[in-house]
């Protein structure tokens, strides 16, 4: 058994002081996180508010960008293996 080995009082309170510093920010910084995740769901869904109001706008007038047709427009988006050439009906 290994005997105990004194620590000086002040090397104890600068650890303890330490630790009741980090537990503070901690807790600080977990107050926090609700604000910053919420600020960036607002900015998310007020992205996607915008592409869908885009894609209303767009299927409104019937046409896409350059005189595309709104369903050829997003079906060509999302196929990888179309060509080009077939997009720009």
């Amino acid at each position: 058994v290994v005997p105990l080995v004194q620590v000086s009082p002040l090397i104890k309170l600068g650890r303890y002081s330490t630790l009741l510093l980090s537990v503070a920010y901690r807790e600080s910084q977990a107050l926090q996180l609700p604000e910053t995740q919420a600020e960036e769901e607002r900015r998310i869904a007020a992205e996607e508010e915008k592409k869908q109001d885009e894609l209303k706008r767009i299927a409104r007038t019937g046409r896409g960008r350059r005189g595309r047709h709104i369903k050829v427009s997003l079906h060509c988006s999302g196929a990888m293996w179309m060509s080009k050439a077939f997009c720009a009906v």
